[in-house]
């Protein structure tokens, strides 16, 4: 029951996040973005006055010991991969028993805000699919599996032709051959 009560409590508490808050040595600008794995932020490192993407995972996806172990093991696993289709995390980690990771703020959208504005052109299609394919290339040369590849997760910033893509939410991969999930279908 004590268990439950600090989850209550935990969650209570990041809902709270308001903006000038700190957290982790972050102090949050706003929320970005709500998924199924708990809240993004836009947020400042307070020491480095740099402007990341704050992702703070639910606590209800982290009660299992085993779950914490495999988060933090395939953070770093991810936060290795540099690729310029890849947003690069910069720091992840337990901060008063909530797992976080920090990366790279990408201003502009995603695919699924572009795909909800209307048709998308031959040309911009094919720009997209090529940039995430060779994420997705230089994440399984590295042996990880990406599991949640959907348009809320390209973000695309600049201008055509010469916007940038990027593949994000490399936090919760799965190394190949490895046994468990943090994930589950639905």
């Amino acid at each position: 029951r004590r268990k439950w009560c600090l989850v209550d409590e935990i969650t209570e508490r990041l809902g709270r996040l308001e903006p000038g808050s700190l957290f982790a040595g972050y102090r949050i600008d706003g929320i970005l973005d709500r998924g199924g794995m708990g809240l993004v932020y836009k947020a400042t490192d307070v020491e480095l006055e740099r402007t990341v993407a704050l992702k703070i995972i639910a606590p209800e996806h982290t009660q299992n010991p085993d779950a914490v172990t495999r988060f933090k093991s395939e953070a770093r696993l991810a936060a290795s991969l540099e690729h310029p289709n890849i947003v690069p995390i910069h720091r992840g980690g337990d901060y008063q028993g909530v797992l976080y990771l920090a990366m790279r703020y990408v201003p502009g959208t995603n695919l699924r805000q572009v795909i909800d504005s209307g048709q998308l052109g031959l040309d911009r299609v094919q720009r997209v699919l090529r940039s995430v394919a060779s994420a997705l290339d230089a994440a399984h040369e590295r042996g990880l599996v990406h599991r949640d590849v959907k348009p809320a997760n390209i973000l695309i910033t600049g201008g055509a032709p010469h916007e940038q893509i990027y593949l994000t939410d490399f936090g919760l991969t799965k190394k190949l051959g490895s046994p468990g999930s943090l994930t589950r279908t639905g």
